[in-house]
């Protein structure tokens, strides 16, 4: 037996119950199809035909609508009916229909107390079972007897739920089926409504997404042909610097430094390189042109002076055919020094030097990165007979190289190095005046007993000996001045698309993309290195949640670990104190427990919005997303974080979050030790001695990061990524 069960009409005088309709049709199609021995016709189908037929609802059914609705649905049976509500009262007429006979098989008419409404649906049910003549089984009988709610209100929220969902109102729908769900957490039928809908409007908005981005992107094929004709130049630059040929190294040097041209983001001002980056994900093109970078100087390295040391770009070949014309040009000019002629070779090869703060910051060089190239920078200069003037000024970058890392004996030498050179007495004078001050903080250095923190305030910037003297007066533990000085050089910075701020962690660089003024580094061990993140959300703060990348490249596998401490580091001072505070170990911070989600794919961090021709809004096609394990008291769970697509935001102050798959294993412990591999489609977590694995929906690439949200205190430390 194959059954339809039609809406349920509104029969009242009431205006505004019509969805309740909609609410029992789902009820008694759920029941009945527990029933082994039948077979229920969806609603999605029932619905397509009624549309069709123009029917609109049906009601208490006449003989031939409901033969032919019964033919068209392929049913043996149909029911239909009317509900009506006054006051506190409910009655149900129902019809049960034979298609093939168009006989009347059951007609009932049942009243009960509105709020005992599942009584009556529980009524009708038995009647029908036995005009039907089905036998049950004691499992199915079981099945059929469950309520789904005994709360009127959850019922009606639920019915209006499914209401919009038919509307295609999908966002309002879901959000009434989460709230008949809170009103009444045993309501499996609303969750599993919910489950269902999500997954549909998934599928729904994906194929219409699809449809629209295919489109516009056909139209952006026909309007932006010079991205193809770039890509394909890109595409054989990369297949130079890719080749292996040992005598072939100039021409590799010549490809990277027409692709770093592609990539860099100074070049943006040219409109043909402000449009070929515009089609990638800026963190991509930023982390693209450090590796381009990288790339070239551990090439041209042992190669020098047969080439530059350095390479900031050229503007790349126009045309796919003239990339291999272009190369070849490129390379004798890398032979002479970028100098047309090659008697000045060697001034063309100072000259390079000297732009080494521009290619360092290409290279996105940590602090002791970049002390090493200053060193490499004064060596390559005594190879090629710099003068003194080039070798002193390479000499105090170097110094400051130093102190950027904290070393002042270091930063010493390199000025000490420097007046053996020095003629001008200027210059000396301020040389050794700079000598002394140094010799200063060395002596400070030496009586100190917090000898790392002070290291770390040199490294951040602060050189003046008398400040410092102030704050390392006392033996002891740091004081709250102290304290809030060190706070102040380890609050992260915001990342942006047209600036490259971010810090390495555990030899990563992070970059925080939104949720300011609440993550601080752990100590650092230079002006940017560090080994553990700290988040603090106090009560009255913003809501904004924290979401940082982590990573010089995008991935689709990897290998995290991390330690989770949800203690107050001893040194940890947040920015608003109270002034009765005179002591760390007086500071109380304000109780919680962050949800911290360790994120995976994350993509489209920073792309540009587009506008609808026909509305002239702004959209993302691609808004930021990722997937994560979220770690919370209470379990843990895969979810996906970000906008469905097309959005108008690129991600909101509070991103929307989708539970996928959540177990019951509550994060409890002050010390939290936490192993993520991602492979593929499987997950596999272990959160302190317990293992989980998940499956994803989708293979995914991207960068890896953090999302943090709510009050508390956390710290993230012995981060490892691979």
């Amino acid at each position: 037996m194959r059954v339809a069960v039609l809406e349920f009409t509104n029969a009242s005088s009431e205006a505004g119950l019509e969805a309740l309709g909609k609410g029992l049709q789902s009820m008694v199609t759920t029941d009945l199809a527990r029933v082994a021995s039948l077979t229920l016709v969806e609603r999605s189908r029932l619905q397509e035909i009624v549309a069709e037929q123009k029917l609109g609802n049906t009601g208490l059914l006449d003989k031939a609508t409901a033969a032919k609705i019964g033919k068209l649905l392929g049913a043996s049976h149909l029911l239909g009916g009317t509900f009506t509500i006054v006051a506190k009262s409910m009655r149900l007429d129902a019809r049960l229909f034979s298609v093939k006979t168009g006989e009347v098989l059951l007609a009932e008419d049942m009243t009960g107390d509105r709020d005992a409404f599942f009584e009556i649906e529980k009524a009708l049910l038995n009647k029908l079972i036995v005009t039907l003549g089905v036998k049950l089984e004691p499992k199915e009988r079981a099945g059929i007897a469950k309520i789904h709610t005994a709360d009127f209100a959850a019922f009606k929220i639920f019915s209006q739920g499914v209401a919009l969902f038919d509307q295609q109102r999908y966002d309002e729908a879901m959000e009434a089926l989460r709230g008949a769900v809170t009103l009444d957490v045993d309501f499996n039928l609303a969750r599993v409504t919910l489950d269902e809908y999500q997954a549909l409007v998934a599928k729904i908005r994906a194929k219409a997404q699809t449809i629209e981005l295919t489109t516009r992107k056909l139209n952006q094929a026909k309007q932006d042909q010079d991205f193809d004709n770039d890509a394909k130049v890109a595409e054989r630059l990369v297949a130079i610097a890719s080749e292996t040929d040992p005598a072939g190294v100039h021409r590799r040097l010549a490809a990277l430094t027409y692709l770093i041209g592609f990539y860099d983001t100074h070049a943006r001002n040219h409109g043909r390189i402000w449009r070929f980056q515009d089609h990638f994900d800026g963190l991509q093109v930023r982390r693209s042109v450090d590796g381009l970078a990288r790339r070239y100087l551990a090439e041209a390295q042992p190669l020098f002076p047969k080439a530059p040391l350095f390479s900031t770009g050229q503007h790349p070949p126009d045309k796919p055919q003239d990339v291999d014309k272009r190369i070849d040009g490129l390379v004798g000019a890398l032979k002479q020094g970028m100098e047309h002629q090659a008697a000045n070779r060697n001034q063309g090869l100072i000259n390079n030097l000297a732009r080494s703060e521009a290619f360092l910051e290409l290279m996105a060089a940590d602090r002791r990165e970049t002390a090493v190239v200053r060193e490499q920078v004064v060596a390559k200069l005594a190879v090629v007979s710099a003068e003194a003037n080039d070798k002193t000024r390479a000499l105090q970058k170097l110094a400051e190289a130093y102190l950027d890392v904290g070393d002042v004996d270091a930063a010493s030498g390199a000025l000490a190095r420097c007046s053996a050179i020095e003629t001008d007495v200027g210059d000396l004078k301020q040389l050794a005046t700079r000598i002394e001050s140094l010799g200063q903080l060395s002596a400070l250095l030496a009586r100190t007993d917090k000898k790392a923190e002070l290291r770390e305030l040199i490294a951040g910037g602060e050189r003046n000996p008398v400040s410092l003297g102030k704050l390392f007066a006392d033996k002891g533990p740091p004081l709250p001045k102290l304290l809030a000085e060190l706070a102040h050089r380890r609050e992260t910075t915001r990342w942006w698309a047209h600036r490259d701020p971010f810090w390495m962690w555990s030899g990563e660089p992070a970059h925080l993309l939104q949720g300011e003024y609440v993550t601080w580094t752990g100590p650092r061990t230079d002006g940017l290195s560090t080994r553990e993140l700290r988040y603090y959300h106090g009560q009255n703060m913003s809501a904004k949640d924290v979401l940082i990348a982590v990573g010089r490249m995008a991935r689709s596998d990897c290998d995290v670990t991390l330690t989770l401490t949800y203690t107050r580091a001893p040194d940890f001072w947040p920015r608003h104190v109270p002034r009765e505070v005179v002591s760390a170990g007086d500071l109380q911070l304000d109780p919680g427990r962050p949800e911290v989600t360790w994120l995976f794919g994350l993509h489209d961090v920073a792309v540009d919005s587009q506008q609808d021709p026909d509305t002239h809004k702004n959209f993302y096609a691609t808004p930021t997303q990722a997937y994560g394990i979220r770690l919370t008291a209470t379990g843990v769970a895969l979810v996906r974080i970000g906008e469905d697509p097309p959005s108008p935001d690129l991600r909101k102050p509070e991103m929307s979050v989708q539970e996928i798959v959540v177990v019951k294993a509550a994060v409890t412990d002050n010390v939290v030790k936490v192993h993520l591999v991602v492979k593929g489609k499987a997950v596999t977590v272990t959160v302190g001695s317990a293992t989980h694995r998940f499956t994803l929906p989708e293979a995914v690439a991207g960068w890896t990061g953090v999302h943090l949200r709510g009050e508390g205190y956390v710290q993230m430390g012995d981060l490892r990524v691979k």
